[in-house]
């Protein structure tokens, strides 16, 4: 029994005990008032406190709105999931007129709910409506994004020269959208039998200067070199070391690792026509199969990645795994690179676009893994590698696109990409020349959005 029908018990208990012609006079004129009162006041409480929830739906759904990406019909039914759940139709209070209104990064939702009285009926009035408000900035955030770039031997020719129209088209769109390019960094990671860390690998940068934190050892021992201390960076000179490195150890080879050093990649001399019982001619390329193009750490100098991209060359085999995981390293904060945001940064979104024309391979002599001789890994292991390196980068919040190119793919390759994407959605099998282009063109597309969120 509520405190309103209390009250009203007491008055008519007071009044039957009562005899006095003044006492009933008076009881009989504030009946009504006191009726109407009270219905007045329980009714309205009942709509602030629908009202309340109704605002804190709103509330929630604006901040998912603001921070979601998409076309308008997808942030509606965004808008429209969060006011389900959170303001449900079982619930006291019908809701009505639930809108959204983008205006620049604005992002405004309003909504109405009507609430049943119980006592305001005898006055005619059989409903309460109620309202709410609220009104959302979106603030620009930024994007990192790593382009995994297939530049194996099966790709010379017209092959390489869509993924350069593509990869271009790729930094016209992005660079178009975002007003700011404090707001855009774009790293690049060329990969075949290894991965060209550049001049980085030794603390320097482009020009020479400091970089950062050496993370590339001379290896013991050298086929062209007595003193392997005397390695250094130096792509015009032939025997010299141009970029390349060996891969970590696994796991360390599907991690972020950034403690242990990575030893440069030299390709041994070995014999190739003996006559006599003597060699008589000798291979001595100790940069073999390595990426001509060194990979760029997170930038926002379009010349740079422009220029890269123009300078991109075919050879060496598929070893996709490493692709992914120095992609990864790229986006990531920690060394080897760190121009990446925070992990925990809600300000910076994190993005990996990788493609390959070919199932993971391996030559049979020497590759980022070292002498074949001195290990048993095959391409089913790369497979597996890939795939356990696509789930570390995602754990991390990284969105992953994945590209398959031209007819020489397997199904098997297929579905290692289309599960290493973030969803279905973010896989893309692209057989010719002219959708590769496309292709590129709908990521970036796709990931110039994530540049609004809240």
């Amino acid at each position: 029994m509520n405190t309103f029908v209390k009250t009203v018990k007491n008055w008519v208990g007071k009044y039957i005990q009562d005899r006095s012609g003044v006492t009933a006079a008076a009881f009989g004129i504030a009946l009504p008032a006191l009726v109407a009162a009270g219905g007045l006041a329980v009714d309205l409480g009942q709509a602030y406190n629908i009202q309340n929830r109704l605002g804190n739906a709103v509330d929630k759904a604006a901040l998912a709105v603001a921070g979601s990406t998409g076309d308008e019909a997808e942030l509606e039914d965004r808008m429209e999931a969060f006011m389900d759940a959170n303001y449900p139709e079982h619930k006291i209070g019908s809701a009505y007129d639930v809108t959204l209104d983008l205006t620049g990064n604005v992002v405004t939702i309003s909504a109405n709910a009507s609430v049943s009285t119980k006592f305001m009926t005898i006055f005619g009035k059989d409903y309460v409506d109620v309202s709410a408000f609220t009104e959302v900035t979106r603030e620009l955030s930024g994007l990192e994004v790593a382009l995994v770039l297939d530049v194996t031997g099966s790709m010379a020719g017209s092959n390489i020269a869509a993924l350069k129209t593509a990869s271009l088209d790729f930094m016209e769109i992005m660079f178009d959208r975002i007003d700011d390019p404090e707001y855009l960094k774009i790293g690049l990671v060329p990969y075949s039998s290894s991965i060209n860390v550049g001049p980085y690998g030794l603390g320097l940068d482009l020009s020479g200067g400091n970089y950062g934190t050496p993370f590339v050892t001379p290896p013991d021992t050298d086929d062209f070199y007595s003193d392997p201390t005397d390695l250094v960076y130096n792509p015009s000179v032939y025997r010299q070391w141009h970029g390349c490195v060996l891969t970590q150890d696994y796991p360390g080879d599907t991690e972020d690792v950034s403690s242990s050093p990575w030893e440069m990649y030299r390709y041994p001399r070995y014999c190739r026509r003996y006559r006599y019982g003597s060699c008589t001619s000798w291979y001595e390329n100790p940069n073999y199969n390595c990426p001509d193009t060194p990979v760029v750490p997170l930038t926002n100098n379009r010349t740079q990645l422009d220029s890269t991209i123009n300078a991109l060359s075919a050879q060496g085999y598929t070893y996709g795994n490493l692709g992914m995981v120095w992609g990864g390293r790229l986006v990531s904060p920690e060394e080897p690179f760190t121009e990446g945001a925070d992990w925990d940064d809600v300000r910076w979104r994190k993005a990996i676009l990788m493609m390959t024309d070919g199932n993971n391979t391996m030559h049979y002599r020497y590759s980022a893994y070292g002498l074949t001789d001195d290990h048993n890994i095959t391409p089913t292991d790369l497979n597996e590698r890939f795939e356990e390196t696509c789930e570390n980068i995602k754990a991390q919040g990284v969105q992953i696109y994945t590209v398959t190119f031209q007819s020489g793919i397997n199904e098997n390759t297929k579905g290692f990409y289309r599960r290493c994407a973030s969803d279905e959605s973010k896989y893309f099998h692209a057989p010719s020349n002219s959708e590769l282009v496309s292709v590129f063109q709908e990521i970036a597309n796709q990931l110039s959005k994530l540049h609004i969120s809240k």
